[in-house]
């Protein structure tokens, strides 16, 4: 049997998209000594966006914009349901939720 997470769908797709671009942003702005794994991850990421060197800093701009923009609607939608839930929760039973 499986064991299903109480995580819904909507969430796990969210943080997966923050993920990856957290990811891609770091390999994109390392300081470190460009080892060999990093200097082919780069340049797998220019491949995938079609973009060249000088390109390169303008797509790490979008990327951390699209990161916030992920990131206030992940927290935007969680706050919403959960004041879903508290009124729903004060329907049913006010006392519940001021104790």
């Amino acid at each position: 049997m499986r064991n299903k997470s109480n995580t819904p769908p909507w969430k796990l797709k969210i943080t997966k998209m923050i993920n990856q671009l957290r990811a891609e942003i770091s390999q994109m702005t390392s300081k470190e000594p460009p080892t060999k794994n990093l200097i082919n991850r780069r340049s797998r990421l220019k491949r995938k966006y079609n973009i060249s060197q000088d390109q390169f800093n303008a797509k790490i701009a979008e990327h951390s914009t699209q990161l916030k923009a992920l990131a206030a609607q992940l927290r935007n939608k969680t706050k919403k349901i959960e004041n879903k839930r508290i009124i729903h929760q004060f329907r049913e039973n006010p006392r519940n939720i001021y104790i």
